[in-house]
């Protein structure tokens, strides 16, 4: 109950994965197999406790196999309600317990034990294994609910069944009742039958209650191996799950080592060692994933001569920042260093100030727009009437590959594009005579950028230091509105202005081509901020 009041049950089922669960369940079943052996075959083993006790076990197993009772592995080889009928009558009338030295359940006391207070003064003494005890079962529990919901189509609480299971414990705990939790093969059995509602777990407990009260020593004399027998035939469901993990090693590697790390240290260590390595693999797994997110090298429809557009695929935080920096300069193939060493060496041989190269301030894509309808009108053309001004919409709108070309190419250009003096800036305009890096322009495209903590803003703001020292502007298209408030707070859009911001790449391209193209100055407004809607909307204009 204390579990579900701090919310645990939601903390707990948000790590139990589908994977995680398939090789717990298959691992328990194991270790429920293993409790039975003995019975099936009529062999005394002692308890082992602790980790590799399945290891200590089947030891214990192979080295008494010699000594197996052949009536006890004979009824275990019938099935299921014909061996509860006919083991329990044949045990009763053969008089099996004392003749063949079969083992029975014994005496079933009968009534319900007096409520009593209990013993508080254990608490401390059980208070780790009680925990460990609770997270178990609970677990095990919700396993195998996920399993059945999954097959029967509806959802599960977690934090219900917390409160169900807690509630179950709290008022056993007055009877001398053990740990509640899901029994597996008797729900197995349960839904086998095709019991689904509540009203089949009434009826069963009812039945057991009868049992308890009434006909208790009937079944006394039931051979323990029939039991037995039921219940690892009972299993047969979960030990199926071994095909999931063919399925996850054809769809995901990761996800099948989830299963194997889960069922592997179930089964060779314990339990609860299972659960925790299973846990621990799938954080590792998730941080993985998080931390090397899918990168790649865009291009408009083919790669733009002078434009890199490097798309990173996940958060950018602390834990994979480095990965950025280095997934950057393999993807684009841009080496910072080198082409920071080579302009910093370009300016000292021509005596030059090391100033920044300032290009053009790009328009906004509210601007472009308006140009390109003011252009579909007078049909003006551009760079003495070698280039067309260029037609289409920015959000559905398609740029012309050579035209492009010869905008960003600065091999294609009649008239070398420089660097010219900002006005903000007062830069001497000696800084122009810098003939112009092959890549001009790096394109962050930031859609799949789910949230940048602030070593990834600062990362950032670096990022475009480093290119404006070798030489290139940074542009970011599609960072979401958190990404951007971000950004904004740790002062990274300080150094990358608003007019450096894009809805999507398309729109960035676009406003590059125009600045390349040097449309008329009444175009080249700031852009604006932000509004309040998603970033991905894009403007249009009637």
């Amino acid at each position: 109950v204390l579990l579900a009041v701090v919310q645990l049950g939601e903390v707990f089922s948000m790590f139990l994965s589908d994977m995680l669960i398939s090789g717990f369940t298959t691992g328990v079943a194991v270790h429920v197999v293993t409790s039975q052996v003995k019975y099936l075959f009529g062999i005394s083993v002692p308890r082992f406790n602790g980790p590799f006790r399945l290891i200590y076990t089947y030891k214990e197993v192979v080295t008494r196999l010699t000594s197996a009772n052949p009536m006890v592995m004979g009824l275990s080889a019938l099935f299921m309600l014909l061996v509860v009928v006919t083991g329990t009558a044949v045990s009763y009338l053969a008089n099996l317990s004392n003749t063949y030295h079969v083992q029975v359940v014994g005496e079933i006391p009968t009534g319900l034990p007096s409520p009593s207070e209990p013993p508080l003064e254990l608490l401390s003494r059980v208070a780790m294994d009680a925990f460990i005890i609770g997270v178990i079962s609970y677990t095990t529990t919700f396993s195998m609910a996920k399993i059945f919901a999954k097959r029967q189509g509806y959802t599960v609480d977690a934090k219900q069944e917390l409160y169900s299971q807690g509630a179950s414990n709290l008022f056993g705990s007055f009877f001398s009742c053990g740990p509640m939790a899901a029994a597996m093969s008797r729900s197995l059995i349960q839904e086998a039958v095709g019991g689904v509602t509540l009203i089949t777990s009434f009826i069963s407990c009812l039945f057991i209650l009868i049992v308890l009260l009434f006909i208790g020593p009937v079944f006394e004399t039931l051979p323990n191996c029939v039991l037995s027998t039921i219940i690892v035939v009972s299993l047969k469901g979960l030990f199926l799950q071994f095909h999931d993990l063919a399925a996850l090693w054809a769809t995901s590697k990761l996800d099948a080592l989830i299963w194997v790390v889960t069922f592997s240290v179930s089964v060779i260590v314990d339990i609860d060692y299972g659960l925790m390595a299973g846990v621990g693999m799938s954080l590792l797994v998730l941080l993985a994933r998080n931390q090397c997110p899918p990168t790649a090298r865009l291009g408009h429809a083919e790669e733009v001569a002078g434009v890199r557009i490097f798309q990173f695929g996940g958060a950018l935080h602390f834990a994979n920042i480095k990965y950025f920096r280095s997934k950057l300069v393999s993807v684009t193939g841009l080496d910072l260093a080198a082409l920071i060493t080579a302009r910093l060496d370009h300016l000292q041989n021509h005596n030059e100030s090391p100033e920044p190269t300032i290009y053009p301030r790009l328009p906004s894509v509210a601007s472009i727009s308006e140009c390109q309808v003011s252009n579909s009108k007078t049909q003006e053309t551009i760079l003495d009437d070698e280039i067309s001004p260029i037609q289409g919409s920015v959000s559905n709108g398609s740029l012309d590959k050579e035209k492009l070309k010869q905008v960003v190419d600065p091999g294609t250009l009649t008239t070398p594009l420089t660097p010219t003096s900002h006005p903000d800036t007062g830069i001497h305009p000696s800084a122009a005579c810098l003939a112009l890096p092959e890549v001009q322009w790096m394109v962050l495209e930031m859609s799949g950028v789910t949230f940048v903590d602030t070593m990834g803003a600062r990362v950032l703001t670096q990022l475009h230091k480093d290119l404006r020292d070798a030489g290139i502007k940074l542009c970011l298209a599609g960072a979401t509105d958190g990404v951007e408030r971000t950004l904004s707070r740790c002062g990274t859009l300080d150094a990358i202005t608003r007019d450096l911001m894009f809805h999507s790449t398309h729109d960035a391209l676009t406003a590059i081509t125009h600045s390349q193209l040097n449309l008329p100055s009444h175009s080249l407004q700031p852009h604006p901020p932000p509004s309040p809607l998603p970033l991905s909307h894009t403007v249009h204009n009637d």
